[in-house]
């Protein structure tokens, strides 16, 4: 695989979500885009590592594909984000290794920035970054010239931080970044970006099995899918108290409740997920 770069294995992995629907992955790339765009700008970042936060935003709604009804995203980002966000996390912790370190981004990135962990958690603000670059990709693509990035405002101090806040809005004005997606100008720079996704042998491979798991994800087979190394009676006798998971992993969604150390409890979450 000498001749493969890192950003031909990313697109292969873009490409295979494509194959099941282009909404989400073409989201996440807009959404990377601004997230890169504002890391960027803040100043303090090298090339490389903003490659890897442009991977880890552009695969943030991955758990969509297999949690969620496409058609109504406004429903699964800012309603019932809970089901993808786990999903999302399972899925780049259990089966992307590159991304491993930054899954739990995944985990908390709609939770809000109140709700997003303060302590033992090293990406916090980039999480907060992510949460504020995708709500305005949504709101941006569905209103066009008529979206200003003020508009979040009222939600500083509760959904994003002023600091985040302020960051988007310099960038909106000194970089044109909106006006770079409406007209979908952005490309180049996407492509200037992953030319610093350096990978070793390893990385690629895992890079083109992550994209190969991709394909998967919409079979109706969901343990061959999420956990093929588990047998479906064990998968049930796992399953049975329904109501502890529930507790367990969602109602306290806003602390590090989200106890998931360990591979039972991952599989715990997984199965309420999917309420297999």
């Amino acid at each position: 695989m000498e001749n493969l770069k890192g950003k031909d294995v990313f697109w292969a992995i873009c490409d295979s979500l494509r194959s099941l629907d282009q909404r989400p992955i073409d989201h996440g790339i807009r959404t990377a885009y601004i997230m890169y765009k504002m890391l960027k700008h803040k100043g303090n970042y090298a090339p490389a590592v903003l490659a890897d936060f442009f991977v880890l935003a552009a695969l943030h709604d991955v758990g969509v594909y297999k949690t969620d009804n496409i058609d109504n995203m406004l429903n699964y980002e800012f309603n019932k984000y809970r089901a993808h966000s786990v999903f999302g996390f399972l899925l780049l912790s259990e089966y992307f290794p590159p991304m491993e370190s930054k899954a739990k981004m995944l985990l908390f990135h709609r939770v809000g920035y109140k709700k997003i962990p303060k302590r033992d958690f090293m990406y916090g603000f980039e999480t907060d970054v992510l949460s504020l670059a995708e709500a305005a990709d949504v709101y941006h693509h569905a209103m066009g010239q008529t979206f200003d990035s003020h508009m979040f405002a009222k939600q500083i101090g509760s959904k994003y931080s002023q600091e985040v806040f302020d960051l988007l809005n310099e960038v909106s004005k000194e970089e044109k970044i909106f006006e770079a997606l409406r007209y979908e100008q952005y490309m180049p720079e996407v492509e200037e970006i992953l030319e610093h996704l350096h990978l070793n042998e390893l990385g690629k491979q895992q890079y083109l099995e992550f994209a190969m798991f991709c394909l998967g994800l919409q079979s109706t087979n969901i343990k061959a899918v999420v956990v093929p190394d588990w047998e479906e009676n064990v998968a049930k006798v796992i399953a049975g108290d329904k109501a502890s998971a529930q507790e367990k992993f969602w109602d306290k969604s806003d602390s590090i409740a989200w106890n998931m150390d360990s591979l039972y409890s991952k599989y715990m979450a997984v199965l309420q997920v999917l309420q297999v």
